[in-house]
């Protein structure tokens, strides 16, 4: 061990161009010039055999673990340990609040409120029958499509104000309430066949035609069969079974004249009761046509309230197959 120290001293004292000489004993503080010198044999072997690092024992003074603490720095000074410090930690300083800018004076007058916009007025006959209570209506249908359609207006019918107007009244169809009657630009027809709930064969001045209905698509029954298909054709015959005038109905038409398939299209009126009725809305509003917007849109809102309202109340083909356009399921 010995002769490993003096090799790391005769090393040092090489790097630092220093010239000592060994004492028998071994190297000890005064045998250096500078502090750094003799620290640098203590830390190559810390066990500290010449007692560099003072006396060993309980008495010994000084910073432990530096070496001939007496000794001059190449500095200019003994060197000092100094016990290391905490770290200081900077507080951020609290971010500057801008202060929020006033908002632009604008010269220009406020918009005048728009007026709003008023509904067509509900028709007298209408108004009559909802002031006379459920008593005025024939079907449940009806009196629910009414006061829905402004249940402020037409609170009679719901005199518990449990949302449901005439409970009572067994089911049907409403007819057409927003007309008091059959529109004047008709042209008058007999029908001849239902081939489904949507499309039928007529004569129009003794010449057969094709009619399909606008908006009202019923679930398929020629070339595939859908769900709720033949029920809705049902439907259809028995609504057209209260005709006054059995047969003969009445087509108004819109912007498109035929289908792509060349059949006529049109709105199909009948009477009942002396009210007039429109087959396209009683098969919507009754849950057994969906509405299906070609452009079509005379009667635009209305098709789309009565839609709402069945699929509201779970009618017809929204109560038996939960949708429109499901194949049938094999018997």
């Amino acid at each position: 061990m010995r002769h490993v120290v003096l090799a790391l001293f005769t090393l040092s004292s090489m790097t630092f161009g220093i010239t000592t000489s060994a004492s028998a004993s071994g190297p000890n503080c005064g045998d250096y010039q500078y502090q750094e010198d003799a620290q640098a044999v203590y830390n190559a072997d810390t066990s500290d055999p010449n007692g560099l690092d003072g006396p060993p024992g309980p008495t010994s003074a000084g910073v432990p673990g530096v070496a001939c603490e007496s000794l001059p720095s190449r500095g200019g000074a003994a060197p000092v340990q100094e016990a290391p410090q905490a770290p200081v930690q900077e507080v951020p300083a609290a971010p500057v609040q801008e202060p929020v800018p006033a908002a632009p004076v604008s010269n220009q007058e406020p918009p005048a409120v728009q007026a709003a916009v008023q509904d067509p007025p509900a028709a007298p006959a209408l108004i009559a029958q909802s002031a006379s209570g459920c008593a005025a209506f024939d079907a449940w249908e009806w009196a629910q499509s009414v006061f829905e359609s402004d249940p402020q207006k037409y609170d009679a019918l719901d005199p518990d104000n449990d949302g449901k107007a005439c409970p009572e009244l067994p089911a049907g169809f409403a007819p057409a309430f927003w007309a008091d009657k059959i529109p004047e630009d008709v042209q008058e027809a007999q029908i001849v066949r239902i081939v489904d709930g949507d499309t039928f064969d007529v004569l129009i001045n003794g010449v057969s035609n094709r009619v399909r209905i606008y908006r009202a698509d019923t679930p398929e029954t020629q070339n595939e069969q859908h769900c709720g298909g033949s029920e809705a054709t049902a439907f259809a015959e028995w609504a057209l079974s209260f005709n006054d005038k059995p047969g003969k109905v009445y087509i108004e038409k819109d912007t498109t004249e035929k289908d792509r398939y060349g059949r006529e299209l049109g709105y199909i009126w009948f009477e009942s009761g002396g009210q007039p009725y429109m087959l396209n809305h009683v098969l919507i509003n009754n849950g057994y046509a969906e509405d299906v917007d070609y452009g079509d849109r005379k009667y635009d809102q209305q098709f789309k309230d009565a839609a709402a309202f069945a699929d509201r109340h779970d009618l017809g083909v929204w109560g038996l197959c939960g949708s429109f356009g499901l194949p049938l399921a094999a018997p």
